[in-house]
């Protein structure tokens, strides 16, 4: 069981880490620019941030059901009352939680469920082949 704990932690470092490249990317090839602060910098960060949050929460629902890291490490979402898949509004609520990390981290390494899990009544398990 502990081995899928950690699973969840590098998939959810992955995901992090893809939904983050548009920011870094942006940051990178306007870097000299920002130093010198213009309306469109400010609009494209202000615009990006936001939309990285938003790819974040979504990211089980966008690629298919499954996020990337979740797909790398056979893992997938579950109602834990039906067993079947979870629908798109739960893996959404799930996601809402992001930003509770540091603290989740912790939960789902000693539970096994993170904040959101527990809040959508979800739970991530290996995919049976």
């Amino acid at each position: 069981m502990k081995n899928i704990r950690i699973k969840r932690c590098i998939a959810w470092f992955i995901d992090w880490l893809l939904c983050c490249l548009p920011c870094l990317l942006y940051t990178i090839l306007c870097a000299p620019s920002l130093a010198r602060p213009s309306f469109s910098n400010l609009l494209g960060l202000f615009l990006l941030v936001p939309a990285t949050f938003i790819l974040f929460v979504l990211r089980d629902v966008i690629f298919g059901g499954r996020s990337v890291g979740k797909r790398i490490f056979g893992l997938h979402v579950i109602d834990l009352r039906s067993s079947a898949a979870a629908t798109n509004d739960k893996k959404i609520l799930r996601n809402l939680f992001f930003f509770l990390y540091l603290v989740d981290v912790f939960v789902l390494l000693a539970t096994g469920q993170t904040i959101g899990d527990r809040i959508a009544g979800t739970l991530v398990v290996m995919e049976i082949e």
